[in-house]
């Protein structure tokens, strides 16, 4: 049986715009295209898209999972998807580790911050039991934030649920006293604007920035960044919406980041966003 992309969304519980992403990043493919530019799918469509969100429930990236299939599709040896399995393994394991103990040391802030006697959360966040319990997590040490051009390519859900393709290109630039850092977006196709922050020179991890700017979508924004080991961490407040927000950095290797964030409104989520970030030499982004 052959059917549309939006029959393969009603069977699969998956949004059109993320079958289109799954697509784009060359997770799926349809069975064939009508001259009048429809994608087709079958039975197999839908196995295929159940199989994705079963590997990203198991807590695979879209890489690793891109990768697992690519194994299968090309019959490769049992050992490189043993291999693909094992590494997964080990990295869960480590962050099963490392989860436990950031949350020992989350509740002892809790604590802490339940009679702080007028400490700020920097100094709660930086005490010694703290600094044991990050320094304990077998973070790679690496520089992060670097100059250059970066491709943005992910996507974001709104409030509502709905999902958009998101592309850009992000550009981080090193003055002797400002940091720039410069994301053009594209979401769902449609040019949006420019989300632009300025942040004073970092020297070193574990120092706590504060930083001003403009988002093309919220207005006015300003905040703290913090970089410890392989990750930035961004807090936001924008003002002229009272919403707050947060974006979370992870450094993959010297070309890739992998980005999450939100921002919120009193408890609500207002618009989501995940995405990786891969160096350019002179990349432009694409609708």
């Amino acid at each position: 049986m052959e059917f549309k992309i939006g029959k393969l969304s009603e069977e699969t519980g998956i949004s059109v715009d993320t079958i289109r992403y799954y697509e784009k990043q060359g997770l799926i493919e349809p069975v064939d295209r009508r001259i009048s530019g429809y994608r087709i799918f079958n039975t197999g469509s839908i196995k295929e898209v159940e199989f994705i969100k079963r590997a990203q429930a198991l807590g695979f990236t879209i890489s690793e999972i891109k990768k697992l299939i690519e194994i299968d599709k090309h019959q490769d040896s049992i050992d490189d998807l043993l291999e693909v399995l094992r590494k997964k393994t080990r990295d869960l394991k480590k962050l099963l580790s490392d989860t436990s103990r950031i949350t020992r040391a989350l509740n002892i802030i809790e604590a802490e911050c339940a009679c702080s006697n007028g400490k700020s959360f920097t100094d709660l966040l930086f005490s010694d039991y703290v600094e044991e319990v990050r320094h304990s997590c077998s973070f790679n040490n690496t520089y992060l934030l670097e100059t250059g051009e970066w491709n943005i390519t992910g996507h974001t859900k709104s409030q509502d649920g709905e999902v958009h393709d998101l592309v850009g290109l992000s550009t981080i630039m090193h003055e002797p006293r400002i940091w720039t850092i410069r994301n053009d977006l594209v979401i769902g196709g449609q040019p949006v604007g420019a989300v632009i922050l300025h942040v004073p020179p970092i020297v070193n991890d574990t120092e706590v920035s504060k930083y001003v700017g403009n988002c093309c979508l919220y207005g006015d924004v300003r905040g703290k960044l913090v970089l410890s080991s392989n990750i930035v961490y961004k807090y936001y407040e924008i003002p002229e919406c009272d919403y707050t927000g947060f974006e979370h950095y992870k450094k993959l290797s010297d070309e890739v980041y992998d980005v999450n964030g939100a921002i919120i409104n009193d408890q609500t989520t207002v618009l989501q966003w995940q995405y990786q970030l891969e160096r350019t030499e002179s990349g432009v982004p694409s609708s």
